[in-house]
């Protein structure tokens, strides 16, 4: 297994043959795909849970969470989340379940402006466009919510670890990053309702023989330092490795 700190970087260590196969989310690889890079899925992926925007629990900042479920539960409810989600991606919101109520209520922001880490290189959720802007699904969605709460916000892109890391240091108030929602993360972290599922899957190069896990044997995986990936890759090293 070999770790990286952007999905850039695994990219290009995979295009230049310094790994045999990569790991990331489905959408992710799928949406590279489409850009014309050299990757082929051969396999099926594997369920780690849904995407949610958190906040360090136990801080100031777990007002955001309520504030983030009330804005998405009205997005789900009018269609505006399946419409962003579309627009970058072939799928839908629609198998994401929302617990919150709506109650019709604005937020009243106790910070004049709240900053939000979130991954630097994750298409199609958050990636720098031709303008060297950063758009994508969670990019619009933590834009949108903050518009329809009230409250402004300031987007940083260091990284998916460097922003986990950014919010429990207290240099970031939330994070919006495809953030696998997991037992382990629940202790250091308040979640919102999920805005997506997704499954991570194994990408290989179009002219790869790797088909299944068994292939991987004595093979090099690049996968996203503290991804839900790596969990998986971890945790199953001994199996295929």
């Amino acid at each position: 297994i070999k770790t990286f700190d952007t999905g850039d970087l695994m990219n290009n260590s995979l295009s230049a043959g310094a790994i045999d196969a990569m790991m990331d989310d489905k959408p992710v690889i799928e949406y590279a795909i489409n850009q014309g890079q050299d990757l082929h899925i051969e396999m099926d992926g594997e369920a780690v849970g849904s995407f949610a925007f958190g906040v360090k629990k136990g801080s100031k900042y777990e007002h955001l969470v309520t504030e983030f479920n009330q804005a998405l539960a009205e997005m789900k409810k009018d269609g505006s989340l399946d419409k962003i989600i579309k627009k970058w991606t072939a799928s839908s919101s629609s198998a994401v379940p929302t617990t919150t109520t709506l109650a019709g209520l604005k937020a009243i922001p106790v910070k004049a402006k709240y900053i939000i880490a979130s991954d630097s290189s994750f298409a199609p959720f958050v990636f720098q466009n031709s303008s060297n802007q950063y758009t994508g699904i969670d990019m619009e969605l933590i834009k949108a919510i903050a518009k329809d709460q009230g409250f402004e916000i300031e987007i940083i892109n260091p990284g998916f670890d460097a922003a986990i890391n950014a919010v429990q240091a207290g240099q970031a108030d939330g994070i919006i990053a495809g953030m696998s929602v997991t037992d382990a993360r629940k202790a250091t972290f308040d979640f919102s309702d999920s805005y997506y599922t997704a499954n991570t899957i194994l990408g290989v190069k179009e002219s790869s023989t790797i088909a299944s896990y068994e292939d991987l044997k004595g093979k090099t995986v690049g996968v996203k330092n503290g991804t839900a990936s790596q969990t998986f890759l971890t945790e199953n090293q001994s199996k295929y490795g």
